[in-house]
């Protein structure tokens, strides 16, 4: 299964899924002749839009509903279906339906039991409503194996769509080398942890990292050698950082680390543990190569989402001005 790394998954996918439910996208004909009737019934089609998408966007991207609710919904769900089929006619029969919460669990939980466990309670409530139809056992039969046809493709289609989201969110916000998040990744997640910065006015430091000697080693030893470099300082990034923190390679050889209600000592202690162990494990694999890191911490709320990486930007290029391989703060 794909899924996209450890420290980007979950706090990633909520991130540019939240950002896809704010695009209002092409309005077409419907918006334009709302505008030639009036401002207000155009503000009122988009607001119904707005809502409509985002309740809408919110059920089919996968992993956005936490896979807990996403099978407890579906189970109320399927209630509900169970006892409008089994108070009405015979002749309009309702099971059909039970694909939809199937799908709704397909889309937001990999786990197969409780796929299967959700196909197993459909498959119950259809055969208790058409029991209570009074159908022959014959045909109860056949359209238990139609029913169970019909939510095996559903759960076929939903799982390959979950799969092919999964994998363009990997190509779309992942670097395929070091397997952190790129720069497309990050912002989103930069730019909700600013909101709640502003907010809340809870306070959080960004560090910008740039490795020493980087170009230096790759024209002496080759990109190879380059690459292996690459990976080893992300491999001592994700064996540094907590849990709530966010790692980003945005260039050839800058990272940005985001540490939400770090500041002072506690983003010092972590930022020179960094600096020290690049260096030990650097010179361990044969590689000249340090870190330079500027770290800046934001605790008012007067700068913008755009000023952000410019700002600790600045700070690291004082690193490297300062001798490289130390840490500047601001």
């Amino acid at each position: 299964m794909i899924t996209a790394p450890r420290y980007a998954t979950r706090r990633g996918l909520i991130c540019i899924e939240r950002l896809w439910m704010s695009d209002t996208g092409s309005a077409g004909a419907r918006y334009a002749g709302a505008i030639t009737r009036s401002p207000k019934s155009y503000m009122l089609i988009m607001h119904q839009h707005s809502k409509n998408s985002r309740f809408l966007r919110l059920l089919t991207t996968p992993g956005v509903i936490p896979s807990n609710i996403a099978f407890v919904l579906s189970l109320a769900i399927m209630l509900g279906i169970f006892f409008a089929d089994f108070f009405t006619n015979e002749d309009i029969q309702l099971h059909i339906l039970y694909v939809f919460p199937i799908a709704l669990v397909v889309m937001h939980h990999d786990s197969p039991m409780l796929i299967a466990l959700s196909m197993i309670f459909a498959v119950i409530f259809m055969s208790v409503t058409l029991t209570h139809y009074g159908l022959s056992t014959l045909s109860i039969l056949i359209n238990v194996v139609i029913g169970i046809a019909a939510y095996c493709a559903m759960i076929y289609f939903c799982y390959s769509a979950r799969f092919n989201y999964l994998k363009a969110m990997n190509s779309a916000t992942v670097d395929p080398l070091t397997e952190l998040l790129n720069r497309r990744g990050l912002e989103p997640i930069l730019g909700l942890e600013v909101a709640r910065w502003k907010r809340y006015g809870e306070a959080f430091s960004l560090a910008m990292l740039d490795l020493d000697g980087f170009k230096q080693l790759n024209d002496a030893k080759g990109h190879r050698a380059g690459d292996q470099a690459l990976k080893l300082f992300a491999d001592i990034l994700r064996g540094n950082i907590r849990e709530s923190d966010t790692v980003a390679r945005v260039g050839g050889d800058e990272f940005v680390l985001l540490m939400p209600h770090a500041k002072g000592m506690e983003t010092s202690i972590l930022c020179e543990k960094l600096c020290r162990d690049v260096e030990t494990e650097m010179k361990a694999r044969g590689f000249n190569v340090t870190v330079s890191i500027g770290c800046k911490t934001f605790d008012d709320a007067s700068a913008v989402v755009s000023d952000v990486l410019n700002e600790a930007d600045k700070v690291m290029y004082a690193a490297k001005k300062g001798g490289k391989n130390c840490v500047v703060y601001s």
